[in-house]
């Protein structure tokens, strides 16, 4: 598979997952919250804050996917090992984090509050786990593109 191809099929995940985002946001998740509210009427009160909660974390997912598309336009244009990558690289892993601690965060809350189920501090956690797993491995492929950005320079400086 040659670099373009690969870029227009990340591209095409990255798209993929934005707009299975923007359904989830913008229908499933009111939805769910309507739901929730006559499910849960002692809890009604969480629903507007839990949907501006998500709306945030989705915020977040949006700009590392904006990161994400750039690093996909520097993989077709056949310059993998860039700057550029390791920057975004780097954003991706610093919005990992954040939504690491907002994912922690809100497992606090929710336990302070108590209104909480087991399953959703379960799905909650694994959230959180996720977002450490992403931080995790956008800093080691940050770290090894530039190992090989500073090779490429090196040996673009040698006769």
């Amino acid at each position: 598979m040659n670099q373009s191809k690969m870029s227009m099929m990340l591209k095409g995940i990255d798209l993929t997952i934005g707009i299975m985002g923007t359904v989830f946001l913008i229908w499933i998740l009111p939805m769910s919250a309507d739901e929730f509210k006559t499910m849960y009427v002692d809890a009604a009160y969480l629903c507007y804050p839990g949907i501006c909660f998500f709306w945030g974390i989705g915020i977040l997912g949006y700009i590392a996917l904006w990161q994400f598309w750039k690093i996909c336009m520097e993989i077709g244009r056949d310059n993998s090992f860039s700057k550029e990558n390791i920057h975004s690289l780097n954003i991706i892993s610093v919005l990992a984090v954040i939504a690491s601690i907002l994912w922690f965060m809100a497992i606090v809350v929710l336990v302070f509050l108590k209104v909480f189920s087991v399953n959703l501090l379960i799905i909650l956690g694994i959230f959180s786990f996720v977002s450490i797993c992403i931080c995790v491995v956008s800093i080691v492929l940050a770290h090894l593109v530039e190992k090989a950005y500073l090779l490429k320079v090196e040996n673009e400086l040698t006769i």
